[in-house]
């Protein structure tokens, strides 16, 4: 079905200091091997010797006293969760978490239609809003900063509006607007006070008070794209290039002081995890490894063996890691990074939650956590905040609660969900828990029937074994977070923009999980189903990766489809009813070369035109219960039109996707006899 994002507004960049997605396939810099070797013979940790004059001993008494030092009287109330609605205002949803100091918080909120900049006090329960803005089709993103600088971002008509505030607490009307071409120039970032950005291979920033271009220093590097994050003293300059000559991806990360001198400068070749002014994170080749790399002396790094391959970072210095995971537990741990170990971890109730944004405090000794958990419908979600005094060693009782799956519990194909889930990186939900979600438009029933819950496991199962090993870990990486799939009866649609009625229906929820629902009331070509849905989480980790570039990470698309051809972009006819125009569409065309479409629905929109490509790709041939899926590939495909554009449809997932490159020929490959050697010349054949 339809690829839809909620309508909600999304930080598409991910801010530096905030919790930032762990990205798949990072790794240290490879043209230095000596780095792995120096540190596996040192059991993981290189030392310099260099001493953290900015840390604050957090030893002897300051440890116990620590919550009782900032509250006095109301320590007893600190440590846990507290009211998060009076620092919202009425608003539900949080995007961006900043600590100021150890009592203030700045809050990036927002709901349906309106955005918020909030400064709360965690002691006086007391919210002020800095700044409230309409959330918009136009607005598409909003950043926040310890100074209280702000940027807005906004879509008019051909151009980017960007509008800068240098200080909200001192002067909400104070604020300046500037056109931007993104095509030209990176994304704009605060740095010392001033909005910046790159263009032409320089650093530029905008004097606050004459509004002129400042230049600030070149960048002597080339690059296909570039990217700028900043802490409070630190620019960072990450830049992505495609060799051509050994079709490898180049990625640079350069480090800028205050003084504007370049301190680091290192190969790598993933994206950056988290950065602050002391410490860069980067992800390794290994799934529970990071590495962290102190900003100033690029040869004092740490090889920190982490529990879980689900975690993600919030923050670090040179003794202390913190991590959170939301799969398949809600925790939080805190590593000693000279100890190389968890030193303590904060255990959630999972059902139905999710850890969101996080912050520390700046004397790195206090966490604030948000924490979310879903209910039927919007108006039932519930926002929790939980602070963790980082010192406590031991959790206090009764402050953290965690709900295990309790599998004795479940039953038969309950378990063979769970275990299936857990064999694949997905999270398979039958009975009540698949229909419990907020689907409007769609209304899903429950499925109760064990003899086709049963089967349909089997169909899914045989979907999911034929995707390369650690597919769905990358497809759930960067921007997303897990995978669901909720197995219903029927579904129906009470919506005139939406099909009546579905097989299946995917998007991507608040929690920037792949959703799909599939109606399994009758198995007739239901691997078709999944697979189809599978697809449109696949084009939307593509668009994604290929955010702001022609045609959502399918440049040349349009170039296999008739000339001038546009998409109906909706399911339905001027005549209300589904759209069913036959031109191009072998059902409706006698001359092979006037057919681009296996059916009319692919002609609905872009991510339905491939999904339908794929599905039939996907069960072509043997492995299949259903009859036309075992004669091969399907007959429709003598069109030289459909067959090309597969082919290059095949090429761009082989490109974004690292398990796929590593794979020899994917299940959708085999029938069109693509295989990892081949593809480029079956390209330039088309």
């Amino acid at each position: 079905m339809k690829h839809t994002l909620k309508k909600r507004f999304i930080n598409l960049i991910l801010a530096a200091v905030l919790l930032s997605a762990v990205l798949t396939g990072c790794a240290f810099p490879r043209n230095n091997p000596n780095w792995l070797e120096m540190m596996e013979q040192s059991g993981g940790y290189i030392s310099d010797d260099i001493s953290d004059e900015t840390s604050n001993d957090t030893g002897g008494e300051n440890k116990i006293d620590y919550a009782e030092q900032l509250s006095g009287e109301k320590a007893k109330e600190y440590e846990g969760v507290f009211d998060i609605s009076a620092a919202l205002k009425g608003y539900k949803y949080i995007d961006q978490v900043q600590f100021i100091s150890e009592k203030e918080i700045l809050f990036l909120t927002y709901d349906v239609d309106k955005v918020a900049i909030c400064l709360y006090d965690i002691f006086e329960g007391k919210s002020d809003i800095l700044l409230e803005t309409k959330n918009s089709e136009e607005l598409f993103d909003l950043l926040i900063y310890p100074d209280f600088s702000a940027i807005l971002s906004y879509n008019i008509k051909e151009d980017i509006e960007i509008v800068f505030y240098k200080n909200l607490k001192e002067n909400k009307d104070s604020c300046f607007k500037i056109k931007s071409n993104l095509d030209t120039e990176s994304n704009y970032v605060s740095y010392l006070g001033k909005l910046t950005y790159i263009k032409d291979n320089s650093v530029y920033s905008i004097n606050n008070d004459t509004k002129q271009t400042e230049k600030i220093v070149d960048v002597t590097f080339k690059t296909d794209d570039i990217f700028l994050e900043s802490t409070e003293d630190c620019l960072y300059i990450t830049s992505y290039k495609y060799n051509e000559e050994n079709g490898k991806e180049e990625n640079h990360l350069h480090i800028l002081n205050t003084e504007f001198q370049v301190t680091s400068s290192i190969d790598i070749t993933g994206y950056i995890l988290l950065q602050d002014d002391n410490l860069t994170i980067l992800s390794s080749d290994k799934p529970d490894f990071f590495y962290i790399i102190n900003s100033e002396k690029i040869n004092s790094t740490n090889f920190l063996k982490l529990k879980s391959d689900y975690e993600e970072p919030i923050w670090a210095d040179n003794s202390c890691f913190i991590t959170s995971q939301n799969d398949p537990e809600c925790i939080v741990r805190v590593y000693d990074n000279e100890e190389q170990s968890c030193i303590s971890e904060f255990r959630f109730n999972k059902k139905n939650s999710s850890i969101g944004y996080s912050a520390l405090s700046k004397d790195k000794r206090l966490l604030a956590v948000s924490f979310y958990k879903s209910g039927k419908t919007e108006e039932e979600d519930e926002l929790y905040f939980y602070l963790i005094i980082l010192d406590n060693k031991e959790p206090p009782e009764g402050k953290y609660t965690y709900d295990e799956t309790n599998y004795d519990n479940l039953t038969e194909q309950g378990k063979r969900a769970y275990d299936l889930g857990k064999e694949y990186g997905v999270e398979i939900n039958l009975y009540d828990e698949a229909v419990e979600a907020d689907y409007d438009p769609y209304f899903p029933v429950v499925l109760n029937n064990e003899k086709v819950i049963k089967d349909s496991l089997d169909r899914l199962e045989n979907v999911l074994e034929k995707f390369p090993e650690g597919f769905f870990k990358e497809l759930c990486s960067g921007y997303f977070s897990d995978m669901i799939i909720n197995l219903t009866g029927t579904i129906e649609s009470d919506s005139d923009e939406e099909v009546a009625s579905a097989r299946a229906f995917y998007y991507v929820d608040e929690d920037y999980n792949h959703i799909i629902v599939a109606d399994c009331s009758y198995s007739y070509m239901l691997e078709n189903a999944f697979a189809h849905e599978i697809m449109h989480a696949m084009d939307a980790y593509i668009s994604y990766k290929y955010y702001n570039k022609k045609n959502e990470g399918y440049p040349d698309w349009y170039d296999y489809l008739p000339k001038n051809y546009e998409y109906n972009n909706d399911y339905f006819g001027d005549d209300g009813e589904p759209y069913d125009n036959l031109k191009y569409v072998h059902e409706g065309e006698t001359a092979l070369k006037n057919v681009y479409f296996l059916e009319v629905y692919q002609k609905t929109f872009a991510c339905e035109d491939r999904a339908v490509l794929f599905e039939y790709l996907f069960v072509a041939g043997s492995g299949f219960k259903e009859v036309s899926a075992r004669y091969g590939l399907d007959y429709r495909f003598e069109s030289d039109h459909i067959t090309e554009r597969a082919i290059y449809m095949c090429s761009i997932i082989r490109k974004c996707f690292k398990t796929v490159k590593k794979t020899e020929q994917a299940q959708w490959e085999k029938q069109l006899k693509i295989t990892a050697d081949n593809i480029e010349d079956l390209l330039n054949a088309a």
